[in-house]
C-alpha cells in the first residue's frame, strides 16, 4: 500500500519520506514543487475549513503547472466536502479538466448511487474516499469492492494511525495519506519522529506480520 504525506518538507520528514517511500500530498493552493512522486489534491476541504469557495480553472492550472515539473501519480476531481449531491454534479461538470489519471472523491452520502459511480467509470481511474472517519472505515469493504469490479485504484484520504493503515491495507486499499505525520514530526509521546513513528509501527507490521 502506497503512502502519502502532506506537510511535509521539513529535514525530519524527509528522512521518512526517503525511508519508507512515501510520497506526497500536494494540495491547491500551496505552490510546492514536487521532489519525489506525489498526487494533486484539489484543495476542496481546505476550502471548506476556511469558509471559501475553491476556484476550479485556478486549480486546475495548479494541476497543469505541476504535471508540467513531474508527471503525478493522480489528480483528484473537484468536490464539494459534506454535500454529496453537490459531488457528483462538479465530477460530471469537470471531471474532463482533470489531468489523468483522475480519481472521483467519494464522501458521506454517497454510498447509495453505485449506478451513477458505475456510469461515470470509464472517465474515472480511481476513487477517493473522503468524508468522515467513521463513514469511510464503516464502508471501507463496499468501495473496495466497487472498485474492483470496475477496475478502478482505491485511496483513503486522512489514514494517520497505526491501527488506520492496518485496516486499510488488510481491506485491499491501494492507498493513503495524511497531513498528521508531519505536521507532529516532534511529541512529547514520541519523541522525535512524532506521528511518523505511526509509519514505523505500521511497516514493521507489514514486513514482520502481526
Amino acid at each position: 500500500m502506497k503512502l502519502y504525506a502532506g506537510n511535509a518538507g521539513s529535514n525530519v520528514s524527509k528522512y521518512f519520506l526517503d525511508e519508507f517511500n512515501v510520497g506526497l500530498c500536494l494540495s491547491f493552493p500551496l505552490k510546492r514543487k514536487p521532489f519525489r512522486e506525489y498526487f494533486g489534491d484539489n484543495g476542496a476541504f481546505s476550502a471548506w475549513r476556511n469558509n471559501t469557495q475553491p476556484d476550479w480553472q485556478k486549480v486546475f492550472a495548479h494541476f497543469q503547472w505541476l504535471q508540467n515539473q513531474k508527471k503525478g501519480d493522480f489528480f483528484v476531481i473537484p468536490d464539494k466536502v459534506t454535500d454529496a449531491k453537490a459531488t457528483f454534479a462538479l465530477a460530471h461538470k469537470y471531471w474532463h479538466h482533470v489531468p489523468k489519471p483522475r480519481y472521483l472523491a467519494i464522501q458521506d452520502g454517497m454510498e447509495g448511487i453505485d449506478g451513477q459511480i458505475r456510469l461515470m467509470a470509464p472517465n474515472i481511474q480511481g476513487l477517493f474516499i473522503g468524508g468522515t472517519k467513521p463513514w469511510k472505515m464503516a464502508f471501507l469493504p463496499k468501495w473496495v469492492e466497487l472498485a474492483r469490479f470496475l477496475g478502478l485504484k482505491i485511496h483513503v484520504g486522512r489514514i494517520g494511525t497505526t491501527a488506520d493503515l492496518i485496516t486499510c491495507h488488510k481491506a485491499g486499499v491501494n492507498s493513503v495519506d495524511s497531513t498528521s505525520w508531519g505536521r507532529n514530526e516532534i511529541t512529547m509521546n514520541n519523541g522525535i519522529g512524532g506521528s511518523w513513528n505511526h509509519v514505523v509501527r505500521y511497516w514493521d507490521w507489514v514486513r514482520h506480520g502481526p
